[in-house]
Order: C-alpha cells, then structure tokens, then sequence
C-alpha cells in the first residue's frame, strides 16, 4: 500500500513539471502553448493568428507586414536555444525560420529572438525580434528582394 501511494504521489508531482521546476499552476505549459501556436501561426504565414500573441505596442508594426511575408514560403523552423525564468514570468529563445520565395527558389534563413512576457493575468505576450537587429519582418524584406 505504501509503494502505491508513493507511486501516486511521484505521478502527480511529475505531471506538475514543466521546464524540469515543479509547476503545479502549469503556467509553464501555458508558455509551452503559447510559444507554439505563435511559431507555427509564422511558419504557415497564418499573421493574423500569430498578431493576437504580439505584445500590443508591437503588433500594429507586425502587421504592417503582412504583404512582405505573403511573398514567403516557410520550408521549416528549430528552436536554438530557450531560456525560462524560474517564476515563469518570463522566457526568451531563438528561432531560426528557413524560408524561400517563389521568384528565387533559394532557401535562406531568419533566426527571431522572441522574447516572452506573462501579464499579471496569466497571457502571454511574445516581442519578436530578427537578431540581426529590427523588428521580425525587416529580414523578410531583405529575402524578397533576394538578399544573400
């Protein structure tokens, strides 16, 4: 009987994990979400979804943006490196996005910072950034016009 309880015990204290610090409040999974839905919504080129996880003092920029990456064909994405503060207010990771468009054919790649933020209400609000410098969307325009 007592190994059961350990045994329920070590379940449920597992399934309250995330990033390997105990998370009972799975705020870390809600991160998890977040960052995902924000990566793919990119990838697919679906703007509009990805925009509503945008910091708003950012998305207006974002959107402005939306023509450039229209001209984008993403091929795939790979997460390089993910950092998540202990208190899960906070996350940052890299990104790199490999993209084309029609007119070349040459795939290239666009490594994003994004910088998460959790508000006092449990939303997270993702800063995205091309490394390089400048907001995500000024590495897009270098590849439509077919920079190396």
């Amino acid at each position: 009987m007592r190994r059961l309880a350990l045994l329920v015990l070590g379940i449920t204290l597992a399934s309250g994990c995330s990033h390997g610090r105990l998370d009972l409040l799975n705020r870390g999974d809600a991160y998890d979400d977040a960052q995902r839905r924000f990566t793919r919504a990119l990838r697919w080129n679906q703007l509009a979804m990805a925009s509503a996880m945008v910091d708003p003092e950012l998305r207006e920029d974002f959107l402005l943006h939306a023509e450039e990456f229209s001209k984008l064909r993403f091929t795939d994405y790979e997460i390089l490196h993910e950092e998540v503060a202990d208190d899960f207010k906070s996350a940052n990771l890299d990104v790199v996005f490999y993209a084309y468009t029609l007119s070349s054919m040459l795939e290239r790649s666009i490594t994003v910072r994004q910088e998460w933020r959790r508000d006092e209400d449990g939303q997270w609000w993702v800063r995205p950034e091309v490394q390089a410098g400048g907001q995500l969307p000024a590495n897009a325009a270098d590849l439509t016009r077919g920079a190396p």
